[in-house]
């Protein structure tokens, strides 16, 4: 049986990550939120303790290691800098050098806001990270370079769709916006290739029973490149919510927080590995769907978060 760890299991990929195992035997770790999940065995665990990572390494001895946790840019500006360098760079470092001691594959979720801009990126694009955020992700890349072994590194475009997790998305948090009937601001100058959060969790799982090349790089996005305000009006449309609540706005506005425009991804890798995602509109219709599903997670400790 493959043997997985997984970091960052209670997160926003991280959960809907676990939802999708079926015959792995997977290790969840998680630091504050236990992942919710009977597919997996939840271990907490501090990963910024060297000696904690090292006996949990040995223990296990994994076929894979599934790298997610990060302090991400919604939390950045309430971390102080050498714990979100500890976090994102350091543990990094130390997993790598573990998977590399135990001959385990690293999959690893960088991001595409370290490259600067372009139109059809490819990996070998050049890099211009221009946050926090992404500076620690490049340098979470280079230590997996110099000290990994067997890796994959997946730069992941804005991912959407509903949380499952105590961690809210954009998506979610312009949902609700909406849904109270609230006004919702979204970039209009700022273009992605967004990539729903579900198809993200199976391309990983897919990815692990694919024959992969010892080192690589991969943009990890969805096909189409849209900016967040044409992502908010399309759900208000398969919603049926008010478009007029809809309000444009400049990136530009986030002066200490600057990210690259126009991020046009490659995605021939995908395609090569048959990793073909759902359009934006075809994964908004999904959620409508199983909305039934979703509606708990987009629910308070007490109270709904938006009105019936």
């Amino acid at each position: 049986m493959t043997r997985i760890i997984l970091t960052g299991s209670s997160g926003y990929l991280g959960s809907h990550l676990c939802r999708f195992f079926e015959e792995e035997k997977v290790f969840a770790l998680y630091y504050n939120n236990k992942p919710q999940s009977d597919k997996v065995e939840p271990i907490q665990i501090d990963l910024s303790n060297d000696g904690e990572l090292n006996f949990l390494f040995k223990e296990i001895k994994p076929d894979y290691v599934i790298h997610l946790a990060a302090v991400i840019p919604s939390n950045i500006s309430n971390v102080d800098d050498k714990l979100i360098f500890q976090i994102n760079v350091e543990v990094t470092k130390q997993i790598a050098s573990l998977a590399q001691s135990y001959n385990s594959f690293l999959i690893f979720t960088s991001t595409d806001l370290i490259y600067d801009d372009g139109d059809n990126i490819k990996e070998n694009h050049p890099l211009n990270p221009l946050n926090l955020y992404a500076q620690t992700k490049l340098q979470a890349e280079n230590a997996i370079l110099r000290y990994g072994k067997y890796f994959l590194i997946l730069r992941t475009s804005l991912m959407y769709g509903f949380s499952i997790s105590p961690h809210k998305s954009f998506f979610d948090l312009s949902f609700i916006q909406l849904k109270n009937n609230q006004e919702v601001r979204a970039f209009y100058d700022q273009f992605r290739n967004p990539l729903f959060v579900e198809d993200a969790a199976r391309f990983i799982i897919e990815l692990m029973k694919i024959k992969l090349s010892d080192e690589d790089v991969m943009n990890f996005c969805g096909f189409e490149k849209l900016s967040r305000f044409e992502m908010v009006m399309k759900t208000a449309e398969i919603f049926d919510l008010n478009k007029n609540l809809i309000l444009k706005e400049s990136c530009e506005i986030l002066t200490n927080y600057k990210t690259a425009k126009n991020l046009g991804l490659n995605f021939d890798k995908m395609k090569k590995l048959n990793l073909i995602p759902n359009s934006y509109e075809q994964n908004l219709l999904h959620l409508k769907k199983n909305f039934d599903f979703y509606e708990p997670f987009l629910i308070n400790n007490q109270n709904k978060v938006f009105k019936k």
